[in-house]
């Protein structure tokens, strides 16, 4: 009669742990709450990702411009832009169509020629446009003097290349530059 007792007593003991069902409910949460994390975190990454070929779009652009200035300010002689002819904005324009069309371009040219170049085309498909102006929006002209010769010069610079996803994405930057 002991025996049958203590078994009694054994079965009226309330038992510790979790079932098979509840171990699995909780794992099914902890799966779901795990896998909308890692992707929001992936999202955020993507994010930023983006956001700095943004800002090297930006710096390109500028980078750009900076050279333009600087070649508004020296005017140097070229082929386009003897000595004798008018320098402004036949310096700017010439800048403009002798603008390396790509990586390659660039990466063809002498290491002087390189050097206002350097740093810019590191985006994928990463192309540049260079608007040059005059305020009422007609194409920037050299005239045979400074009174028929546009100045100053709004100066648009848009660079296109291919982000996330093979998204293609556009930044612009203008400025107006002027010779005196």
């Amino acid at each position: 009669m002991g025996k049958f007792m203590s078994d009694d007593r054994r079965s009226r003991r309330p038992r510790s742990g979790f079932t098979l069902v509840e171990v699995m409910a909780s794992m099914a949460i902890f799966a779901v709450t795990l896998g909308s994390t890692a992707q929001g975190l992936a999202y955020a990454y993507g994010l930023v990702n983006l956001q700095n070929q943004r800002v090297t779009a930006n710096n390109d652009c500028r980078a750009v411009i900076a050279a333009l200035r600087q070649v508004a300010l020296e005017q140097p002689d070229t082929t386009a832009c003897p000595a004798s002819a008018n320098k402004f904005p036949c310096v700017l324009l010439d800048f403009r169509n002798t603008f390396p069309a790509s990586a390659a371009a660039v990466a063809a040219l002498s290491a002087d020629d390189r050097m206002p170049f350097t740093g810019i085309y590191t985006l994928r498909n990463e192309n540049f446009t260079i608007d040059l102006t005059s305020k009422t929006g007609a194409a920037a002209v050299n005239g045979t003097g400074a009174s028929t010769s546009t100045n100053p010069v709004y100066v648009t610079v848009t660079v296109r290349w291919t982000g996330p996803r093979g998204i293609t994405y556009t930044e612009v930057v203008s400025t107006a530059i002027t010779n005196g």
